[in-house]
């Protein structure tokens, strides 16, 4: 059977969408992430499709534009960790 993604990565729980903090001030969605893992086949490519629609209209200053990388980053290996069987 072939798996595919979905808003809640195989989670039962799909009620809580996938959001990331730490980068900002607050929490936030990407529903355009959410969109590019619709449907799709969990792995690497997909996710870092995923964090690439998410981070697509970041506007870092130029201090911290080290965290735009980071972000894709954590997120590509964050969609991958969670899609690894317990």
């Amino acid at each position: 059977m072939r798996r595919h993604c979905h808003a809640g990565l195989g989670r039962k729980d799909t009620t809580h969408p996938r959001r990331t903090g730490g980068v900002g001030t607050k929490p936030w969605r990407s529903i355009e992430a959410e969109k590019a893992l619709e449907g799709q086949s969990p792995d690497r490519s997909t996710f870092v499709k995923a964090a690439e629609a998410a981070l697509r209209d970041a506007k870092p200053a130029s201090e911290n534009a080290f965290k735009v990388e980071l972000t894709r980053r954590c997120i590509v290996r964050a969609l991958a960790m969670s899609t690894k069987s317990a």
